[in-house]
């Protein structure tokens, strides 16, 4: 075997190897960020909640249940934003 042909040989193996370990870490991001997205679809669900909360409930206070919406909302800004920046760092 000559020199550029093991040469070549190891090239392939190495290039191989380095493609089964990117599609293990894509698989896995890939899991990751669907566990995130399903985090923050849920939060989604939370602000739709409280939001039917606010029209429905004529004796609480506003303030109370907009502080309440307001953080629920930073939350899911939060996560849409790191859910963003990790697809970004692909």
């Amino acid at each position: 075997m000559t020199n550029a042909h093991s040469r070549s040989v190891f090239d392939v193996d190495s290039l191989a190897g380095l493609r089964d370990e990117l599609r293990l870490q894509a698989h896995l991001f890939k899991a990751e960020m669907a566990d995130r997205w399903n985090e923050a679809e849920a939060r989604w669900h939370d602000i739709e909640d409280e939001v039917l909360a606010v029209r429905a409930a004529a004796g609480k206070s506003r303030a109370e249940l907009g502080a309440a919406a307001s953080l629920t909302a930073e939350v899911l800004r939060k996560t849409y934003r790191d859910l963003r920046e990790a697809v970004r760092a692909l």
